[in-house]
């Protein structure tokens, strides 16, 4: 009796790590992305990659029943801390963001903070929602894998150095929501071949296309 009790106690733990290990290739196991309470007390930014394990991420728009609104300052920068070698140079060892290929960004988002995807090296496409009103300085700064994106019509503003050293950006069109453009800009995008700039640009800054 004993024995056939054993044999049924294992028979049900097999099973029972059979159905957990389907469920995982089934659901998949992306982990979760890492967040923080805005200081309204009713809202999310996102703040880093977490355990956020899928080289696609999709932020989604809630969390814990509430709205997410931010891409906090540096959520998804593509390097981590410095290593010194033997000859004392200290270099930026890169961390799991540059491994990023895309980005979902959902319409309940009303900004993106300042280097939020800075040297995601990999990173090749970025769907913006017509909800972000406002691109923060350097977002994609270092993003050499980028070729093309679409500002949505809601955004008044592009910081300084936002689509900086995007060396495989080819073209990019501005919406005429847009007042101002931020020192370099788009310097150093040196696969550019055409831009539009609409009649409501009022300002351009400094270097904005140096290079």
């Amino acid at each position: 009796m004993k024995k056939k009790l054993l044999i049924g106690i294992i028979a049900g733990a097999v099973l029972l790590v059979g159905i957990i290990i389907g469920a995982v290739i089934l659901f998949g196991n992306k982990g979760k992305l890492e967040f923080a309470l805005n200081e309204d007390g009713k809202s999310y930014s996102v703040v880093g990659l977490g355990t956020y394990s899928d080289t696609d991420v999709v932020i989604p728009e809630t969390y814990k029943g509430k709205p997410v609104t931010k891409i906090a300052d540096r959520a998804f920068y593509g390097l981590g801390e410095f290593v010194y070698g033997d000859d004392g140079v200290g270099h930026a060892k890169p961390n799991d963001c540059a491994k990023i290929t895309g980005i979902t960004i959902p319409e309940s988002v009303t900004s993106i903070g300042d280097e939020a995807f800075m040297l995601c090296t990999s990173l090749v496409s970025v769907a913006i929602p017509d909800s972000v009103i406002s691109i923060g300085d350097s977002v994609f700064e270092w993003c050499p894998s980028l070729t093309i994106i679409k500002i949505p019509d809601s955004v008044t503003s592009i910081g300084n150095r936002a689509f900086r050293d995007c060396v495989s950006l080819t073209s990019i069109t501005i919406p005429d929501s847009v007042t101002s453009i931020g020192d370099y800009a788009f310097s150093y995008c040196t696969s550019l071949k055409s831009i539009e700039i609409p009649d409501s640009v009022e300002s351009i800054g400094d270097w904005a296309f140096e290079g």
